[in-house]
């Protein structure tokens, strides 16, 4: 603040220096921060300048508002909406003169904001709830005009504070509205990656504190205010709910951690960027990463710095499984990264309260009550499994029964929607489980079968005696035994005139069509395990040899070290793994996503969950998504989050994917697709008495879809999969038992209640 200005100059004349005019020029820009000429000066100044009437209107408003101004909020308020409206103006003249007045106030309302700072946080001290809104307004007003929020990401933020502006509201509502007002920093560093985050990455090839240019605007922007007024209004909700969150020795408040999803976990924390001391098993390991990123391994927890796509395959998997997923503050970091190599305890309650500290004999007891490997262990029922089936078939043949039975999950319930939603499935075959298992009847080079060999490794495995180290080196080799074992495959001749066959009779003469080939196992989709993303699909492939290729990459990808790693550890007999393939249309696709057929958030079945970007497969492999909420009732929209990709993906004619650069759109769904989505989840409950597919396992569902030439086309459904275990454990449950989630009436014209946390 200004008085800064003094204590450089104290700190000059303490320390003698060889350069003090260097101090004294920094505290000379201080004094000049802080020195603004009043707006009202600027404004009558300004007037004579324009004979526009709108800006005349404008400018006597301002400066009438400003003379009138009874309190420093007042006039906060009035300085902020003057940025904002000459913000708006100038984005809407035509007139060079124009631009240059807008451009003017632009700039001289924005030093008087910053100037005001100081006078409206000491106001604040004593203020009410209702003043703290205010300022918060006036700073979110603030934050627009200077770009650091798109218009619709404002107008979504506006909206929640209008909503808390009355005498009581009660407190569960307030809670709401104060957890959706967080999201203003994930928008607006959204909107300064989407404008300087290629340049950025392009400078920070040759210089990397260029990193730091996004972080050094938000410090910068009218946000740093706007942080630090909702921070009390969070610390003040916290303390209305009983909300307190462990770090280590100390109680910090939901400014700091916040958890992504329930879960329970003992590891060593690990930064994947740094180079470790040994190596470290990612299974007993808890990640620091910057995001949940798409490629990370299986690990025990995930610490993130950003929440990230909610809808990736990873941060799905992390549901499935409970394994605590949780975003913790810059602030919390130096302190985290001074306990990297060492055991934590992490843990996220199904209400969002968060543990993190150092792993002793007080964890002991409580980790070996934890259920989750018991419950998400994945038994495979041999009965229903018919491996003598091996003809190629087409989704047109099959139904929900065939499912985990003949072929996968995600071919059976895809043949069913194309049977109650023609035309929104494009064509496929599938290749049955009996394929897959024929050829695990090849002979290794000892002569035993290589069905016979996995189940011998995968036994040696389980039972290994070595240390890490030499287990994951064994790991390692075994399963690239088995992916080039595979990959080296050769088809028979009757099965290449079948499958030959059945391509040109469903897809056309070769060549003239591209098809994804996917991986579809009887260990996915499942009511109680995801798999998500852990085997391969291999993209907009063209030419009948490069799908017989193809399909062996499929075949191989279970056994990626990844992937062998998510599953593995929750499967009774791995070694009854079996692949169908499922072979389908390419669909040229403008925009793909995921939705899911609740409130991710918070389990509200009144909800669905969109996200979608650009191009193809964008959501899923983690790509930054726009992400609504969408009311079932009235299709009323909730904004979560902005596209974010410069760049998206597409399908070759040639073949395979390209890249290629997106429209420079952040709204990717209008009005006419999302009223597509919402029809079909209406149909869909609908309908699921009518098909055997649809059992209460599979609600709420999560489908992958696109849009071509704005028609909607479906890819996949699949139950959306949470951990019950985490959900019920007793130690998380307790956590939550001391919130205060009552509907009681908190007045917004009393002070706010500041707890001794932090």
């Amino acid at each position: 603040d200004a008085s800064d200005a003094a204590s450089v100059r104290s700190f000059a004349q303490a320390h003698p220096v060889k350069t003090p005019e260097d101090f004294e020029r920094l505290a000379s820009q201080i004094d000049a921060a802080y020195s603004q000429p009043p707006l009202v000066s600027i404004i009558r100044a300004l007037y004579p300048q324009t004979y526009n009437q709108k800006a005349r209107e404008l400018l006597d408003w301002g400066y009438n508002s400003l003379t009138r101004a009874s309190n420093i909020l007042e006039q906060y308020s009035v300085t902020a909406r003057m940025m904002q409206y000459a913000r708006e103006q100038f984005m809407e003249t035509t007139e060079l003169d124009q631009a240059l007045l807008w451009l003017s106030l632009s700039e001289s309302a924005g030093n008087s904001f910053f100037a005001l700072r100081p006078e409206v946080i000491g106001f604040l001290a004593q203020g009410s709830r209702l003043n703290h809104l205010d300022a918060l307004e006036s700073a979110l007003r603030a934050s627009f005009a200077s770009g650091g929020l798109s218009k619709r990401a404002f107008y979504t933020l506006m909206v929640e504070i209008a909503s808390l502006k009355k005498s009581e509201v009660e407190q569960d509502e307030y809670a709401q509205h104060i957890q959706r007002l967080s999201r203003t920093i994930e928008f607006a560093a959204s909107a300064y990656e989407w404008e300087f985050g290629h340049i950025v990455s392009n400078w920070s090839q040759m210089e990397p504190l260029a990193n730091e240019f996004i972080a050094e605007c938000l410090r910068s922007s009218p946000l740093a205010v706007y942080s630090e007024i909702f921070n009390q209004l969070q610390i003040d909700i916290d303390s209305l709910r009983n909300v307190r969150h462990q770090f280590f020795s100390k109680q910090v408040g939901s400014i700091d951690l916040r958890a992504l999803n329930p879960g329970l976990a003992k590891g060593t924390l690990v930064d994947p960027a740094l180079s470790q001391r040994g190596y470290q098993d990612p299974a007993t390991s808890i990640y620091l990463v910057p995001h949940t990123i798409a490629s990370i391994p299986r690990v025990a927890g995930i610490l993130t710095k950003n929440e990230g796509n909610p809808v990736s395959h990873v941060q799905l998997l992390a549901r499935n499984l409970g394994i605590p997923n949780i975003v913790v503050t810059p602030q919390l970091l130096p302190e985290l990264q001074r306990a990297l190599d060492t055991e934590l305890l992490i843990a996220s309650s199904p209400a969002g309260r968060v543990v993190i500290d150092s792993f002793g004999p007080q964890y002991h007891k409580l980790l070996s009550e934890d259920n989750r490997r018991k419950e998400s262990s994945i038994d495979i029922d041999l009965d229903d499994l018919n491996l003598k089936f091996v003809q190629v078939t087409s989704l047109e043949e099959l139904d929900g029964d065939h499912s985990s039975e003949i072929v996968g999950p995600k071919a059976g319930k895809l043949a069913e929607l194309k049977k109650l939603f023609p035309g929104k499935v494009s064509p496929g075959i599938v290749l049955p489980f009996g394929v897959f298992a024929k050829i695990l009847n090849v002979k290794m080079a000892s002569g035993i079968p290589l069905s016979d060999w996995i189940k011998q490794q995968y036994q040696a495995i389980a039972t290994f005696q070595g240390g890490a180290v030499e287990r994951q080196q064994f790991v390692s080799q075994v399963l690239s035994t088995i992916r080039t074992t595979l990959l080296s495959l050769e088809f028979g001749p009757t099965f290449i005139a079948e499958l030959k066959e059945k391509m040109e009779t469903t897809f056309g003469p070769d060549g003239s069509y591209g098809v994804f080939v996917r991986s579809d196992t009887n260990v996915e989709d499942l009511p109680n395990f995801t798999g998500a993303g852990l085997n391969k699909t291999v993209p907009n492939v063209v030419g009948f040899n490069d799908v017989l290729a193809a399909i062996l990459k499929v075949y191989a990808s279970p056994f990626e070290e990844r992937a062998f790693a998510w599953r593995q550890e929750f499967m009774k007999q791995p070694e009854h793994l079996y692949v169908s393939v499922l072979i389908q249309k390419t669909v040229p696709v403008q925009m793909s996503g995921v939705m899911i057929t609740s409130n991710i958030f918070n389990g509200d079945d009144d909800f669905v969950t969109i996200a979608s970007n650009e191009g193809v497969g964008g959501v899923v492999n983690n790509q930054r998504a726009e992400v609504l909420l969408v009311k079932r009732k009235d299709n009323a929209v909730e904004l979560v989050s902005e596209a974010c990709e410069r760049t998206k993906k597409i399908v070759s004619r040639t073949g395979g994917i390209e890249k290629t650069s997106t429209s420079n759109q952040r709204r990717i769904l209008f009005p006419n697709h999302l009223q597509a989505l919402m029809n079909f989840t209406t149909e869909l409950y609908d309908r699921y008495d009518e098909s055997d597919m649809f059992d209460s396992d599979l609600f709420p569902a999560d489908v992958e879809f696109g849009f071509v030439n704005d028609q909607l086309t479906l890819f996949q459904i699949r139950p959306f999969v949470e951990s019950k275990s985490a959900k019920s454990n007793k130690f998380l449950v307790e956590l939550d038992d001391e919130i205060d989630d009552s509907s009681r009436d908190i007045s917004m014209t009393e002070p706010l209640k500041k707890p001794g946390i932090r």
